[in-house]
C-alpha cells in the first residue's frame, strides 16, 4: 500500500512528509512584512498526490464553482479570465463608451483560512472523504520553518494557513 493511500484512510502521513519551509517574497520594493508573499514549500509526495487528487476532482469542482472563476480549474487560466474583459474595454474605448476597474490584493489571504472549517464546507459540497482525511493529516501535523537567507528557525505547529504551491490551495481558497 502507498503512503498516500495510507494517508488518505487514516490521516497519518509520515513526519518527514509534513515539515517544510516557509519563505517571504517580497511583493513590491517596500520590504514592508505586509507587503510580503509566503511561499511554502512542501515535500515533492505530497506536491504530487495534491496535483493529481486536484486532477481528479475536476468534474466536482466544476459541478459548484461559478463559470467567472477560473482558479484550479483545467481549461480555465488567466488568459480566459482577461480576454472577455479586455474585449470588452477595447469595444468602450473604441466607442466611447463607459468604463471603470479596480484592482485588489488579498493581503496575506492565505495565512487567515482555518483549513478545518474549509475542509467541513468541502465534504458537505461532496469532496470526496478521504481527500478531506488526508487533508486534515497534513495540516495537523505540519510543522513549518521559517528560512531567511542561510538561517532556519525552529519548527513551529501551525494550526491557521495554506501553503502555496500546492494544487489543493487553490481548491481550499474557492470552496
Amino acid at each position: 500500500m502507498h503512503v498516500c493511500d495510507i494517508a488518505e484512510e487514516t490521516g497519518l502521513w509520515p513526519a518527514g512528509l509534513t515539515q517544510g519551509f516557509y519563505a517571504t517574497i517580497p511583493k513590491d520594493e517596500t520590504f514592508q512584512v505586509a507587503r510580503t508573499r509566503g511561499i511554502f514549500v512542501m515535500a515533492r509526495i505530497i506536491r504530487g498526490w495534491s496535483r493529481e487528487r486536484c486532477s481528479q476532482l475536476q468534474d466536482w469542482l466544476c459541478s459548484w464553482i461559478p463559470d467567472d472563476m477560473h482558479g484550479g480549474i483545467e481549461a480555465r487560466s488567466v488568459a480566459t479570465a482577461t480576454i472577455p474583459l479586455a474585449t470588452e474595454l477595447s469595444m468602450a474605448i473604441k466607442d466611447g463608451g463607459d468604463y471603470a476597474g479596480a484592482s485588489l490584493d488579498y493581503v496575506n489571504c492565505l495565512d487567515t483560512i482555518d483549513v478545518d472549517d474549509v475542509i467541513r464546507i468541502a465534504e458537505a459540497w461532496g469532496l470526496d472523504p478521504c481527500i478531506g482525511v488526508a487533508l486534515k493529516g497534513i495540516y495537523s501535523r505540519m510543522k513549518r520553518f521559517c528560512r531567511v537567507g542561510r538561517a532556519i528557525s525552529r519548527g513551529f505547529l501551525g494550526r491557521i494557513g495554506i501553503w502555496q504551491g500546492c494544487s489543493l490551495s487553490v481548491l481550499v481558497i474557492n470552496v
